[in-house]
């Protein structure tokens, strides 16, 4: 059916833009028609990238895109109740780690186990998890200060694992 079938393609060498464009239909977009396949009127798409079971892919693997969704998708979860749960002095910080589970890394960590991050994607994870765990901990970094403590720091006070320790043992489990 329309939109259903789908390719990413990385075209490369001397003839790839011209092979690119053969494929180009009427309408801008790039399809291999089917036709001579024994399937007329229907064609493949093909795509820059491709979501598949909610990982977003490209030609050469994980897109980068997908940290950045996946962050801003952790954001979203954590925002609203940034204050009210990860920093009240009236919940225990057992149950704010397990809000910081359930909410943040699930989103995080989601299919994690079929993909392997670049540093920068790593880097982009790891921002919003310290973020949290540093509201859990008390320990914010508003300004450049003599008392701001490190992230390992931040993670031992809290028993907290790194968050390429979580990705491998995601990826293990598997």
């Amino acid at each position: 059916s329309k939109g259903k079938s789908e390719a990413i393609l990385l075209f490369r060498g001397k003839q790839a833009t011209k092979m690119r464009e053969m494929w180009r239909s009427a309408d801008g977009h790039l399809e291999i028609p089917l036709g001579p396949y024994g399937h007329p009127g229907l064609a493949l798409r093909i795509v820059r990238y491709y979501k598949h079971l909610g990982t977003l892919m490209d030609a050469r693997g994980v897109a980068p895109r997908n940290a950045v969704e996946r962050s801003q998708s952790a954001m979203a979860a954590y925002a609203p109740i940034s204050l009210k749960v990860f920093g009240s002095d009236h919940i225990d910080a057992s149950y704010k780690m397990c809000f910081l589970k359930s909410l943040i890394l699930s989103r995080q960590t989601f299919n994690s186990h079929i993909t392997v991050l670049a540093a920068k994607q790593i880097k982009k994870m790891n921002s919003i998890y310290m973020r949290v765990l540093r509201r859990i901990a008390g320990q914010m970094l508003y300004q450049d200060s003599p008392d701001n403590i490190n992230d390992i720091s931040v993670r031992v006070q809290l028993n907290a694992a790194s968050i390429d320790c979580i990705l491998m043992v995601s990826r293990l489990r598997y």
